[in-house]
């Protein structure tokens, strides 16, 4: 996944290994997220496989490689594209943990989902201020509908946070500090 992240978010302009991770930061860290560790990696399969080509320079007495997509890159990434939408396993380590809290006691239980919702409500946070960023952006004609399916991935993202916030608020109260049980 991370190899088709890299080469899309390529189809935009060239970059650096550090320009790549801030763009994975600022755009799909929600659901896909990647450090620098496994970056480099990815960008060397990708140019020994021929999706990428890499340029060296010196910048202010640094050595820098500017990675560019080549045809073939593109290609892959237009034949990925064109597989359309998988049905994904939902995988979220925040409820394989809640699922065996019966097993620390119920203070422990409600502090902990207590800070989860905080940290919830700092990522919605987050995201609404990105949200609001991007309405003060002028995007070009030829960019619209790429912007489109960008954030409707940011509204995803809140959607899916705040939901997610309100069902622990819920389940916080109703079955933890109320001690309804099941």
């Amino acid at each position: 996944m991370q190899d088709k992240i890299i080469l899309g978010i390529l189809q935009y302009r060239d970059m650096t290994s550090y320009d790549v991770k801030k763009a994975i930061e600022k755009s799909t860290a929600f659901f896909y997220n990647a450090s620098m560790g496994s970056i480099h990696p990815a960008l060397k399969k990708l140019e020994t496989a021929g999706s990428v080509t890499a340029t060296s320079i010196v910048e202010n007495g640094r050595a820098k490689k500017i990675y560019s997509i080549t045809d073939k890159g593109r290609e892959v990434f237009t034949r990925w594209l064109g597989e359309g939408l998988p049905l994904e396993k939902f995988k979220d380590e925040t409820l394989v943990r809640l699922f065996f809290f019966g097993n620390i006691a119920p203070d422990e239980q409600a502090q902990h989902i207590t800070e989860h919702i905080a940290t919830l409500d700092d990522q919605i946070g987050m995201l609404e201020a990105l949200k609001a960023q991007l309405h003060e952006v002028e995007i070009p004609e030829d960019m619209k509908s790429h912007a489109l399916f960008q954030i409707a991935t940011l509204d995803f993202g809140l959607n899916y946070f705040k939901f997610s916030r309100d069902w622990y608020q819920k389940f916080l109260k109703e079955k933890i500090t109320d001690h309804k049980g099941p």
